[in-house]
């Protein structure tokens, strides 16, 4: 497993430090890049789309960021995404980096660039349903060379026990495929939703649980109505195309209290999984996924990781939610 460290710029000084900082965060572009970033991992030319800046001076910009320390890269194969930059406590401008970033956060993004991030996030949407659309039949070949369900079913089922979901509860899965899971969720619970965006793989998911108490909607999670008291993602999230957005949304269809049970893979660089599996993440930190459930207002309950197979592992989370009152759709 690998874990998110923070990000550390050598070979300068506290006053370098302090004006890089300072020269990085003072320009609009490199400033609405900054809040854009808040809870996305994104490309240059996604960037570029979404800001409507030539690729050269996008790139300049966070050529300015990156030597400041304000964002760092990810790579993913041949693929490079962008994102924040975490902080080191030991580093003098500690104190002013996260600062900018809190500033960063206050800003509401123009409506321009919100309508081009969300435009983004459709398509990214339109590539995975496409993509389980036509592979649907034999993808469960190429998910057993991964992980399948029984691999770390043990370690689900003892977070999912400890969580203490009610037998009356009302349980919703996203993206259940032909997984066993969603047969085991029906035995266990009162009421079962089960949503998917590409029908035949929610032909699947019918075909496995056909239980009297299982509704099938075909659909995508930003525009569920509804409330649950279990919500569970399993092996989906590394397919979203805003994973931060996945889980903020989920935190909005909860119940007061409720639970989101979500199992999935931790950072790995098998690149052929993007193609024969359809993944868009190759796994995620630890840290990224309990930044993104705290920001969207969950308590994180429990955390463990099955074994190693075939180069990867399997973490298992669950979190609650301690609002008040919620709310009866997800955010768009």
């Amino acid at each position: 497993m690998v874990s998110r460290q923070p990000f550390t710029v050598t070979g300068a000084s506290a006053p370098d430090r302090y004006v890089a900082l300072c020269r990085a965060a003072g320009d609009g572009v490199r400033r609405d890049v900054l809040c854009v970033l808040r809870q996305e991992s994104l490309g240059v030319l996604e960037l570029c789309r979404i800001f409507g800046v030539p690729q050269p001076r996008m790139s300049h910009h966070l050529k300015i960021l990156l030597n400041a320390g304000l964002v760092q890269t990810r790579r993913e194969g041949t693929y490079v995404f962008y994102r924040r930059a975490i902080s080191d406590p030991q580093d003098p401008c500690h104190d002013l980096h996260m600062s900018l970033m809190t500033a960063a956060d206050q800003l509401a993004l123009a409506k321009l660039p919100a309508r081009r991030l969300a435009a983004v996030h459709r398509e990214r949407a339109r590539q995975s349903q496409a993509f389980f659309t036509q592979h649907a039949a034999e993808l469960h070949m190429q998910q057993a060379r991964i992980a399948g369900y029984a691999d770390y079913a043990e370690c689900f089922d003892t977070a999912r026990r400890q969580a203490r979901i009610a037998d009356r509860a009302q349980v919703l899965e996203v993206g259940p495929g032909d997984s066993p899971l969603l047969a085991v969720l029906a035995a266990d619970y009162a009421e079962v939703t089960a949503l998917d965006n590409a029908a035949p793989m929610l032909a699947l998911a019918r075909e496995r649980a056909a239980a009297s108490n299982v509704h099938f909607i075909e659909g995508e999670l930003d525009a569920l109505v509804g409330s649950w008291d279990l919500i569970v993602l399993n092996m989906v999230l590394h397919h979203m195309p805003s994973p931060a957005a996945a889980i903020n949304n989920c935190a909005a269809l909860l119940h007061a209290g409720g639970t989101l049970l979500l199992a999935d893979l931790c950072t790995h660089q098998q690149t052929w999984a993007r193609k024969a599996c359809g993944d868009r993440w190759l796994g995620f930190e630890p840290a990224d996924l309990l930044a993104w459930a705290t920001s969207a207002g969950l308590v994180a309950q429990s955390t463990s990781f099955a074994a190693m197979k075939n180069g990867f592992q399997v973490q298992v989370h669950t979190f609650t939610h301690s609002k008040l009152t919620a709310p009866n759709r997800a955010v768009k």
